[in-house]
């Protein structure tokens, strides 16, 4: 499908949704919660500003009969929507009417200015009510650890685990933490590429001592699913983990270098 959502044939095939103020899936998406809204307009007007042509009908989210979706959250539902200059879907991230966040800027901010990592998608435009940036195709984090180890594809877990950890440091040397990566989940997607890319970063801050590293640790070697079994690979046990962590608010490098070479290690003995 993704050769040709934006185009006629994704049209035909019920997907494409021109942005006409009378399309009722166009309607239900800039005015959620509700079916219709006194600002449609204007929304209608601002993302064509921004080159909008039309919304896909399409994702693994229902929000009502046969009208599909890619994310839903407390302050914004996300979108796949046609560019005018982009011949391939784009993420529309949109601001709920219900939300309690009055603007959707500050996270705009933050893209921008996460930009030239490449562990963040491409932004192409933001606003008080709209995002608009890279649709990112992969799988979240916890799914993809699930993956690797039940093929026992421990290479590849170690190659992208190493760069999960090297991103959250590179965040943290930027001075800027997430602070949801306790729960990465769907905030961190791993790509066919084995690229992680960090999402959803509306709860953002600047801080003199991020811990996002320290975050990502924590739920990798203790709180997921598979912890005691990435610890065994690695020759670890809790103690040593908790141990190193506690230092890395004093000593963030040496720290990170310890998972890094923990990493590399094994890896060369595979």
């Amino acid at each position: 499908m993704a050769s040709i959502v934006c185009k006629e044939k994704a049209l035909l095939d019920g997907l494409l949704h021109r942005i006409d103020p009378s399309d009722p899936y166009v309607k239900r998406i800039l005015c959620y919660p509700e079916d219709r809204c006194e600002v449609l307009i204007k929304r209608i007007n601002e993302i064509q500003k921004h080159g909008v042509i039309g919304f896909l009908n399409h994702g693994e989210t229902l929000i009502e009969k046969n009208m599909r979706i890619i994310g839903k959250g407390y302050s914004s539902i996300v979108v796949l929507a046609c560019l005018e200059q982009i011949r391939k879907p784009v993420a529309l991230k949109i601001r709920r009417l219900d939300s309690r966040r009055k603007s959707l800027e500050y996270e705009g901010i933050m893209l921008d200015y996460l930009s030239s990592t490449s562990y963040t998608p491409v932004l192409y435009f933001w606003s008080t009510d709209f995002i608009g940036m890279e649709y990112i195709r992969g799988i979240s984090l916890e799914k993809f650890i699930e993956q690797t180890v039940t093929t026992n594809n421990i290479k590849r877990l170690f190659k992208t685990l190493t760069k999960v950890l090297s991103a959250s440091y590179f965040f943290d040397l930027l001075g800027i933490d997430h602070a949801e990566l306790n729960r990465p989940y769907g905030h961190i997607i791993v790509t066919q590429n084995n690229l992680p890319v960090y999402l959803d970063w509306e709860s953002a801050r600047i801080r003199k001592i991020p811990h996002n590293l320290t975050m990502v640790a924590s739920y990798l070697f203790i709180r997921s699913k598979y912890s005691e079994y990435i610890r065994r690979l690695l020759g670890i046990n809790r103690k040593n983990v908790i141990d190193q962590l506690r230092k890395y608010k004093y000593s963030p490098t040496p720290v990170y270098l310890w998972l890094i070479k923990l990493f590399q290690r094994v890896y060369r003995e595979l």
